[in-house]
């Protein structure tokens, strides 16, 4: 990890990857101490502990060799990477074999009941301003289809293309579970609930 300096502030992401491209070790610490635990989060929402901790350090083997292909004029770092590791995620998934779309949606509901709650409840993507009610509960209301997009979306940050890819569904039923979805979600938590794209 780089020393701190408390007379600066902390290198930026952007900087960092610059670092990285340049096979500067002590960035690369400091980027995997920064979004080792988002990396590992989304790998485990489809995949077991022990298959999600294989994709992060494969993730980060990636970007030891692709830091070069961040481009800042493309936008932040974050988005870059988290792309990076939802594309390495898809990939993986395509070479997998008798992986079915219920698979999925059985794992989505087994990575809910696994979370904790402050893990769920401060992920930036799903905002409940004042509903009082946890996203965990709201998200039991729905079908099994409907939450599996949901979380997908809103927790992984997953486009409709990528998660039809996931699923093996049409676009237009992943758009209509999406929207069903967030209108179970509307409708069991005031006020409305906002889903950003993470």
């Amino acid at each position: 990890m780089l020393k701190r300096n408390y007379f600066q502030p902390d290198p930026s992401d952007e900087i960092l990857a610059a670092r990285i491209a340049r096979h500067d070790l002590a960035a690369l610490d400091t980027i995997y101490d920064r979004f080792a635990s988002r990396v590992f989060t989304l790998a485990a929402m489809i995949s077991d502990c022990a298959e999600a901790e294989r994709i992060v350090l494969q993730v980060f083997s990636r970007l030891w060799f692709e830091a070069n292909r961040f481009n800042l004029h493309d936008g932040s770092f974050r988005d870059w990477f988290l792309d990076l590791t939802r594309t390495h995620i898809l990939t993986g998934l395509k070479r997998q074999k008798g992986r079915t779309a219920q698979d999925i949606v059985t794992a989505i509901d087994c990575w809910l009941s696994e979370a904790s709650s402050q893990t769920l409840e401060t992920r930036d993507e799903l905002d409940q301003p004042d509903s009082g009610l946890p996203v965990r509960q709201a998200l039991q209301d729905l079908t099994g289809e409907q939450r599996c997009v949901v979380v997908l979306a809103g927790y992984g940050g997953f486009k409709p293309e990528e998660i039809t890819q996931l699923l093996g569904w049409p676009l237009y039923t992943v758009q209509q579970h999406a929207s069903l979805g967030l209108q179970g979600l509307r409708h069991t938590m005031k006020p409305e609930l906002v889903l950003q794209r993470g």
